[in-house]
């Protein structure tokens, strides 16, 4: 009998992975391991098991006070990409990484996506360089980017993707549509 999935318990737990403490968790974890090894002598598992839990404690505190410095972050910069070398970059990076390798428990997820995270990299890269020119243009009143200026390029490459069918850079409908809203000229 496979417990973990048989247990009243169970539906709550199933988003959770490795990296996500449930309390009841570890009791269901170290009765499957002892059902899996075919012995019903689970209790010596438990002490490798409080250990565990302490250590998860320390995990969740840890990823806790990255998310909560991840939202101030947000709220000084009004983006989620921090530069590279900033103690964040890597930790999102991570996330990103966790959750594509299902890792990352849902609960986490969610609190991710209700800052608006952008789990695709080049999506957050794109999007920063978006916010960046919808700055310049509150700036300056107009999208005429100087071409010693860090968006040239960028601009660049997106008239080329809209009007260069040969181009390696796609440009698709959204953000046409958001470059358009800003009155970007082609």
């Amino acid at each position: 009998m496979n417990f973990l999935w048989t247990h009243p318990l169970a539906p709550s737990l199933r988003g959770c992975g490795p990296n996500c403490f449930h309390p009841f968790s570890f009791f269901i974890f170290i009765r499957t391991l002892g059902e899996r090894e075919g012995g019903n002598d689970w209790e010596e598992h438990l002490h490798s098991v409080e250990v565990q839990a302490k250590t998860q404690n320390t995990n969740d505190a840890k990823w806790t006070a990255k998310f909560n410095k991840l939202a101030a972050f947000q709220a000084e910069h009004g983006h989620l990409s921090p530069p590279v070398g900033h103690e964040l970059n890597d930790w999102t990076s991570n996330q990103r990484t966790n959750k594509l390798n299902n890792k990352l428990c849902n609960e986490r997820i969610t609190l991710l996506d209700g800052l608006g995270f952008e789990w695709n990299l080049q999506n957050a890269k794109w999007t920063a360089k978006f916010n960046k020119l919808v700055a310049f243009k509150a700036v300056h009143n107009n999208l005429k980017i100087p071409q010693d200026h860090e968006l040239y390029i960028w601009t660049y490459n997106q008239r080329s993707a809209k009007n260069n069918p040969k181009s390696k850079l796609k440009l698709n409908d959204e953000r046409i549509g958001l470059l358009d809203g800003l009155g970007f000229e082609w």
